[in-house]
């Protein structure tokens, strides 16, 4: 391997992106939960988003301290999922609007400081 990423670097992206795997996973298995029909679009959004979430929460965890383009989609997905009570016309439920905007926001938040956070990281193997 070319270039080591700092210790403290690794751990603060492992939690983050940990705290959004697991957002992803509640996601996904939101609608199991609430005991919604499989065929319904709503448990397929959620189980899509969930799923893309989670992975790439997991991938960067595990793999991806550099990538700032996990960040990127992380973000837009989040953005996503902050729009899902508008998107699927839920406004009206406060708990589902309240979770879904709770769990957007802490997605794309934890993606600006992990972005925030990689860059000077990445510009520093750069001068090397």
């Amino acid at each position: 391997m070319e270039r080591e990423y700092p210790k403290g670097h690794m751990t603060r992206i492992m939690a983050m992106d940990g705290l959004i795997a697991v957002i992803g996973m509640a996601l996904a298995a939101g609608p199991f939960v609430k005991h919604f029909f499989p065929g319904d679009v709503d448990t397929t959004v959620h189980v899509a988003l969930g799923a893309l979430i989670a992975v790439l929460g997991i991938f960067r965890a595990m793999l991806g301290y550099g990538s700032v383009w996990i960040d990127f989609c992380l973000f837009w997905i989040g953005l996503i999922v902050f729009q899902l009570p508008t998107i699927m016309h839920m406004r009206w439920s406060g708990g589902y609007t309240g979770a879904h905007m709770a769990a957007g926001g802490i997605i794309m938040g934890l993606s600006i400081v992990a972005w925030i956070m990689t860059v000077p990281v990445n510009r520093s193997f750069k001068k090397s």
